[in-house]
């Protein structure tokens, strides 16, 4: 059938079967429109869909940089107002302290609203309830504990310690920190460059050494950004040690002062 149809059907060669067919294919054809038109429509009349933000939306890409960010230079202050002094309203301690965590709320909120992609599905998730559910049942409770205001009840001091929960979001930055996902964006902005160039000089593609310099590059940047994230997880492992070390022995002598002695 394929074929004759390549080819064109003869007079001779015309058959009721060849009308049957050709109806089918045309009838489901139709219908398959109409239920993609449909399902188009439902889509667009759920006022939801209009909440969801795409993970690809530049302003949510930076803001993601900025996440990262203030999940690894946050932990600094936290350890340092963990073990030397809590905050006093108005304070530049207390102001950063709050800034930090209003970055943290935002991102959680937007947690719930921002789409993702499946394994082997190209189109991205855009229902609520199952963005909110895949949120819920994984990264929630890493980012909701640490915004419980413990260091800030009225409970003496000693509750500047508290502060040692928020340092757990150090483990949130090194691993959203993905040199996987870093390389993807390169290699993208790469290829967008050389789609440009291309479209105003086609001699462009041709140039191979142009691309083994490309490949090059792409290959010393991959090694200095995993050598960068060993030297960050080298120092931070470091300085925290130092820190809790400090904690533990500040602790350990005011049990000694408030225990009376025998």
């Amino acid at each position: 059938m394929d074929k004759q149809k390549r080819k064109g059907i003869l007079p001779h060669q015309f058959t009721t079967n060849d009308v049957d067919i050709s109806f089918t294919l045309d009838n489901n054809q139709e219908l398959g429109d109409q239920d993609s038109e449909e399902d188009y429509q439902v889509e667009e009349g759920n006022f939801t869909q209009y909440l969801v933000i795409s993970h690809t939306n530049k302003v949510v890409y930076v803001w993601n940089v900025l996440y990262v960010l203030s999940c690894l230079t946050s932990c600094y202050f936290y350890a340092f107002m963990a073990a030397f002094e809590k905050p006093d309203p108005g304070s530049w301690l207390f102001i950063l302290d709050w800034s930090f965590e209003g970055i943290f709320l935002v991102s959680l909120l937007l947690n719930f609203i921002t789409d993702y992609k499946e394994d082997g599905n190209p189109n991205p998730v855009r229902d609520l309830n199952k963005i909110s559910m895949r949120y819920l049942k994984g990264q929630f409770t890493y980012d909701i504990i640490p915004l419980i205001p413990l260091p800030h009840l009225p409970f003496g001091n000693s509750m500047k310690h508290f502060y040692l929960i928020k340092i757990m979001r150090m483990v949130t930055g090194i691993r959203v920190f993905d040199v996987s996902v870093i390389m993807s964006r390169i290699k993208l902005l790469m290829q967008k460059k050389l789609e440009y160039v291309i479209a105003n000089d086609p001699l462009a593609a041709e140039d191979q050494d142009s691309d083994q310099n490309k490949i090059a590059f792409l290959i010393k940047t991959n090694f200095f950004i995993r050598i960068f994230k060993l030297v960050i997880i080298i120092m931070n492992i470091s300085y925290f040690i130092g820190f809790f070390w400090y904690i533990f022995c500040d602790v350990t002598k005011s049990v000694q002062l408030s225990t009376p002695s025998s």
